[in-house]
């Protein structure tokens, strides 16, 4: 358990740094909703937290971020206090993929809803009255159909990977009658 609780948000940290530098895939194409949703989820709440303040101190050191980053890094915390909410209940496999790509969507909603009103309180491109915020919704539209369609995707896919990680047994032994070393995988759904 302790290594896991170690690799896996390396793991996650990896995979979101790497996505959000240099292999960007497109505007509001994101991983950390899926990584902060699956390490609560398969470990616990304050390391969901961690693993996304780290991938958002490592990348935002590299690209840069701008002034509504408070918003952005809150806005990112919805996905593993949703996943909390239904980490210690008993779901099949594809109930729970199914219940985490619903918070997934969620949660980019609720992140899409934040950062837009981030966007008309801190910066002057909207008025900063209702209209102001309606409007910021509305030109926000096309981002938020980005990253819903990318979380649609990469959510069940980083849970259904972790899911496999997680419950991959390796075994090396020395097989006596030969001396050959052998690796067996024993994959198995708990």
């Amino acid at each position: 358990m302790c290594t896991r609780k170690i690799l896996i948000p390396v793991f996650f940290i990896t995979v979101t740094v790497l996505t959000r530098t240099l292999f960007h895939i497109g505007d509001n194409i994101e991983f950390l909703t899926a990584t902060g949703l699956a390490s609560s989820f398969f470990l616990n709440k304050k390391l969901g937290f961690l693993t996304i303040f780290v991938s958002l101190i490592i990348s935002d050191f590299i690209i840069g971020n701008s002034s509504i980053f408070i918003f952005t890094w809150t806005g990112f915390l919805f996905s593993p206090l949703l996943s909390e909410t239904i980490r210690r209940r008993k779901f099949s496999l594809l109930q729970s993929t199914s219940v985490i790509q619903g918070l997934g969507l969620l949660s980019t909603i609720i992140f899409f809803l934040w950062t837009n009103f981030g966007v008309v309180v801190t910066t002057n491109m909207y008025s900063k009255n209702l209209e102001g915020l309606l409007q910021s919704y509305i030109n926000g539209l096309p981002f938020l159909y980005n990253q819903l369609a990318g979380n649609a995707i990469i959510v069940p896919a980083i849970f259904l990977a972790t899911h496999i990680i997680i419950n991959w047994k390796f075994k090396i032994s020395l097989n006596r009658t030969n001396n050959k070393l052998e690796t067996k995988y024993d994959f198995r759904t708990t």
